[in-house]
């Protein structure tokens, strides 16, 4: 049994208790490593942005009492959704920065979704890397996928 619709849904349609509503926003679906990196990029587009999370939606999240994200003198930061305690010493373009996630001096991010905890390293280049929790790059390393073909590196992996 693999299909939600199929072998539960329908199966058990008789006895479940199934209610519908009408959705004309945005909605999609993920099947896949590159799907869920293309539906996370889409974030960055405004309109989409604000179709997800408006006023009549709020969405609520668990507080981790981090304090705000810091750029440093050198760091910068371009069309880029970053959470709370982050700390940006290098550049940041197009890609979401969970919270705490620390990018050291000189580093270069982009095209990438980094999740809470990621320490990016004095030097590093990523391009299209989706960065489990806890990953540590070393400095000056270098980490290249595609938009075709992002690379995932794994929970609390060092590279």
């Amino acid at each position: 049994r693999y299909s939600l619709e199929h072998d539960v849904l329908q199966a058990n349609k008789d006895s479940l208790n199934i209610r519908t509503f009408v959705w004309d926003g945005y909605a999609a679906q993920i099947r896949s490593v590159k799907e869920y990196y293309e539906r996370s990029m889409q974030l960055l587009d405004p309109e989409i942005r604000d179709d997800l999370f408006c006023e009549e939606r709020q969405i609520s999240a668990k507080s981790a009492g981090l304090s705000s994200t810091f750029i440093l003198p050198g760091g910068s930061m371009r069309n880029s959704l970053i959470a709370d305690g982050c700390v940006i010493e290098g550049s940041v373009e197009n890609s979401i920065v969970f919270a705490g996630v620390k990018v050291g001096k000189g580093a270069k991010v982009s095209n990438c979704v980094l999740f809470k905890g990621s320490v990016i390293g004095e030097g590093v280049e990523m391009k299209y890397i989706i960065a489990d929790k806890n990953v540590k790059v070393s400095a000056g390393q270098t980490i290249l996928g595609s938009a075709s073909y992002p690379i995932v590196v794994s929970k609390d992996s060092i590279v």
